[in-house]
């Protein structure tokens, strides 16, 4: 047995009006109530819709008295629906009134065309209709052209741009210092970028003849600085020259690499526009500075080192309490002791001894030794560390959930604002007496009106300073009262003594933990498991 949808056919008789029920066959659709009601009122019919529901439920043939009336008879009957954007016109038919007229060929393109089809037509779909009846059965009559979107031009970078990524480790948890990606060296002729341009979309039409237009993909151009030429077809990006590349806010640039040995009282203090790479060691008292970045493959002792990139020691360094690291980016460094650093993105290291150390994001104290003894270690985000202080109950500091940067920031604008208070409170009091004298009619000297002016001047600076002061230390400390996921974890010891702040919260550890991570909850810090 063919599937065939269920339908209905209205029945005028001398006693009223019927409906016939005429059930699916095969796997064909049952008879919608909704379907039914709606062509109903559009037939301006009156019904019971109890009797009504509970009929077409039952999904047998039958009649179902819808009412006394007599109306008058009415034929075949197409009704049309548009999809989204008229790319389809879907028709369903409805068998004419007992007795009523069947609708022709001409009848069906007539309707088509005075509801707008005028594209797309499907002819055989018709047809196939018009040989075999089907009611309520959905027919696609026509079909537009889907409009086909572009794509827009892309840039496909030939290097790694992500400085966040984290060096591999070794199987103990190490850093493996020796395999660095980080710095991403290039050689001259080498490809950096190249161009996958804007593919243009292809119009569609709908049923009704309205051209659907797709959006003008989005060209992009290069951005790159000197030292990288264009290949002559314009979708390339070439190094003129060996060194290293980076990308900084769509940027690309390339500076070239300055090798040195040792950097001692052969070379003197290095200031290089590019990056440097020291073969061997950083002597005490001596300055490297790049706009690059700095590897040096042996140790820094009490030496000052600037990258405008990232800092990457493969030995660490022993700063004798004046050796200085600081890094726009990131700072890899086998040990660090005795040192100041500062790094813009993260820092990773073994261990930390008697040094003050911050990140913009995290610090990873990893390893065998895995440990931070002394001193400070502040980051962003989140340290991760082994061990933390010492049976020894060393002083150590650590602190998550502020930007070091910004925490330095708020640190000095409250000493400036400090001393913009106390330079108006010293000015106040002579620009009143001056004031005061005046309102007694006191005559003041040339000299005398014009400091008078001059120092009315600098306490309305002061007191507009301090008003910028204020409004940005609360922008701070609404920053730093957000800071709700920083935490420390520690995947072996912390001592006795350790002083942790978290988010603002602080406290001093009284007994050993281990295995555990500290944060925040509520005002104070607590420590929960791994």
């Amino acid at each position: 047995m063919p599937d065939r949808n269920g339908y209905f056919q209205v029945i005028v008789r001398p006693d009223g009006t019927y409906l016939h029920l005429i059930p699916p066959t095969g796997m064909g659709d049952r008879i919608s109530v909704n379907e039914v009601t709606n062509y109903l009122a559009f037939k301006a019919l009156t019904y019971d819709l109890l009797e009504l529901d509970q009929a077409v439920k039952q999904n047998e043939d039958m009649m179902v008295k819808l009412s006394m009336e007599q109306p008058f008879i009415e034929q075949e009957m197409m009704l049309l629906d548009f999809s989204e954007g008229d790319l389809t016109c879907t028709a369903r038919f409805y068998p004419p009134f007992e007795g009523g007229s069947l609708m022709d060929r001409s009848e069906i393109m007539g309707d088509l065309k005075y509801n707008g089809v005028e594209f797309g037509i499907k002819s055989s779909v018709i047809d196939s209709f018009l040989l075999d009846r089907q009611y309520c059965t959905s027919y696609v009559v026509a079909e537009g052209v889907p409009m086909v979107e572009g794509t827009d031009a892309r840039i496909e970078y030939l290097f790694n741009t992500d400085l966040t990524q984290r060096p591999a480790q070794n199987e103990d948890g190490s850093v493996d210092y020796f395999h660095l990606d980080n710095i991403c060296r290039c050689s001259e002729g080498q490809v950096l970028a190249k161009m996958i341009p804007a593919v243009p979309g292809v119009p569609g039409q709908s049923v009704k003849g309205k051209m659907v237009m797709p959006k003008i993909p989005r060209n992009v151009l290069f951005q790159f600085s000197n030292n990288i030429e264009k290949s002559d077809d314009g979708l390339q990006l070439i190094s003129m020259l060996n060194g290293h590349v980076t990308l900084v806010d769509g940027k690309v640039f390339v500076s070239g690499e300055l090798d040195i040995t040792n950097v001692d009282v052969s070379t003197g203090d290095i200031d290089y526009d590019g990056s440097v790479l020291v073969k061997g060691n950083v002597i005490s008292g001596f300055t490297v500075k790049a706009t690059g970045d700095i590897e040096v493959q042996g140790v820094v002792e009490g030496a000052h080192l600037i990258a405008g990139g990232q800092i990457i020691i493969k030995r660490g360094i022993n700063g004798m309490a004046r050796g200085v690291l600081e890094a726009g980016s990131n700072i890899l460094c086998k040990f660090i002791e005795n040192a100041t650093v500062k790094a813009g993105g993260y820092v990773e290291t073994d261990c930390i001894i008697h040094s003050t150390v911050s990140a913009g994001t995290h610090i990873a104290v990893q390893g065998k030794k895995g440990f931070i003894t002394g001193g400070a270690a502040r980051a962003g985000e989140y340290i991760d560390v082994k061990t933390i202080g010492s049976t020894m109950g060393v002083d150590t500091t650590i602190e998550v959930g502020v930007d070091p940067n910004l925490r330095e920031e708020y640190n000095d604008l409250n000493r400036e604002t400090q001393q913009i208070r106390k330079e108006i409170t010293r000015l106040e009091p002579v620009i009143r007496a001056v004031g005061e004298r005046l309102g007694r009619g006191e005559k003041l000297s040339l000299d005398q009106m014009k400091e008078a002016k001059s120092l009315s001047k600098v306490l309305a600076q002061n007191k507009e300073k301090l008003k910028a002061n204020m409004v940005s230390m609360a922008k701070l400390e609404i920053l730093f009262d957000n800071c709700s996921d920083a935490v420390v974890r520690v995947s072996g010891q912390a001592f006795p003594g350790t002083k942790l702040t978290v988010s603002g919260a602080n406290m001093v550890l009284k007994t050993p933990y281990q295995y555990c991570r500290f944060i925040r909850e509520g005002a104070d810090v607590i420590m929960k498991p791994l």
